[in-house]
């Protein structure tokens, strides 16, 4: 283990930064640096790896752990936390300079809990990655919030790649659920608002950025991992997770198969078919031109619509598990520690 020698100041917030890794790689040496350069310099940063790792970095320190998933991970990195606010972030996201300091204001309000912000693409992503961004960002409906800067509001569930939890009550609720292997980040996120009955923030200016997945068929699968736990979840934490807009894709798509059934019965059923399908194309174009770029243009639109298509099932198959999800769907969790 490397330890970290930095000193709390006791009249400031004091951050642990924990970011959980199956070994140091190319991203974490990147980003580093830009978690160094805060502008808020009372944190610490904690890496959870499970490789040994012969890595030293300032003000760092990096725990050894076997082979388990990303939630126990970060249990491991909070347990060993010596911050007021424990500031989740994955290896391949960076923050703005200011990223602590939007948050702090937040966390002398003894009701709120934890604090996110949008996770941008950054700029020096791939090609295939931006249209993996256009599709979050453009397509992803009530939830766009994530992928963009959107306006301030509270919500009851958010990914942990830009997730700041005050640590007492991370520990009143016994941290995240190891069970869940996908889903943690919303199981957290019930057990903070709907068990403790407190609030969360999302600010806009709480800002990392965040790589996408770097093939389609990666973001797919990413796709289908949140989907899946989110029809599951629809069934397990109906509070949070059985809003209608998160079942349009399955609707939309149900209807698309089933609609012709019903040619039968009228022909006015048939109109109707053809122009919701006319409308969801309209709208799968105007989405995908909102990137401004032709060269964007095509592989969006046919990226957003597999998306849409891959959450359906995705949301459908949750709907139906009968046992809770116990393996990842996220590629990068294949990886082999080298």
């Amino acid at each position: 283990m490397t330890k970290n020698t930095q000193t709390k100041t006791s009249n400031e917030p004091f951050f642990s930064i924990v970011i959980p890794v199956r070994k140091i790689g190319q991203y974490v040496l990147d980003h580093i640096p830009k978690l160094l350069d805060l502008s808020y310099k009372n944190f610490e940063i904690i890496i959870v790896s499970e490789a040994k790792e012969t890595y030293t970095f300032p003000n760092t320190t990096i725990l050894k752990v076997d082979r388990v998933n990303p939630a126990t991970k970060r249990n491991v990195g909070a347990q060993a936390a010596r911050g007021d606010i424990v500031a989740f972030i994955d290896d391949d996201a960076y923050p703005v300079a200011d990223w602590l300091d939007h948050a702090i204001p937040y966390f002398e309000n003894p009701d709120i809990c934890a604090v996110a912000g949008p996770q941008l693409a950054p700029k020096e992503s791939t090609f295939k990655q931006m249209v993996s961004g256009f599709v979050y960002a453009l397509g992803a409906g009530s939830q766009k919030y994530v992928y963009t800067k959107d306006k301030f509001q509270y919500i009851v569930d958010y990914p942990t790649c830009n997730l700041l939890v005050r640590k007492k009550d991370f520990e009143s609720i016994k941290g995240f659920n190891t069970y869940y292997w996908g889903g943690e980040d919303t199981k957290l996120c019930y057990d903070l608002t709907q068990k403790l009955k407190k609030k969360m923030v999302y600010d806009p200016n709480v800002i990392v950025y965040h790589h996408r997945r770097k093939t389609y068929q990666d973001h797919l699968r990413q796709t289908y991992m949140w989907s899946l736990y989110r029809g599951y979840f629809s069934r397990k934490f109906p509070e949070t997770s059985r809003k209608l807009v998160y079942f349009l894709p399955l609707i939309f798509y149900v209807g698309v198969l089933l609609g012709p059934l019903t040619f039968m019965l009228h022909n006015s059923f048939k109109t109707f078919y053809f122009v919701v399908l006319a409308l969801y194309a309209l709208y799968s174009i105007f989405t995908a031109a909102k990137t401004k770029s032709f060269a964007y243009f095509i592989p969006v639109l046919f990226l957003l619509i597999a998306t849409h298509m891959t959450y359906a099932y995705g949301v459908f198959a949750g709907i139906l598990r009968n046992k809770s999800l116990d393996k990842t769907f996220n590629p990068a969790e294949a990886l082999e520690i080298e």
